[in-house]
């Protein structure tokens, strides 16, 4: 059975993978020069943002106890 710590340290994770993957889109788009595929990478870099977002949301919750 999953204990509140389990929970806590998925999240981290979670969050910590996120960050790298913010991380590696913005090396990519240093390095792309083409409009349409540094499009595709703003939204996949929104998408990483708002999933970091929601990520830390559930991680507060968890060490606030709500």
């Amino acid at each position: 059975m999953f204990k509140r710590e389990d929970f806590l340290r998925y999240f981290e994770q979670i969050s910590r993978l996120e960050r790298e993957m913010m991380e590696n889109i913005d090396d990519l788009l240093r390095l792309v020069e083409s409009g349409e595929y540094r499009s595709v990478l703003e939204v996949i870099k929104a998408d990483e943002v708002r999933h970091l977002a929601m990520a830390v949301d559930i991680e507060k919750r968890f060490v606030s106890g709500e």
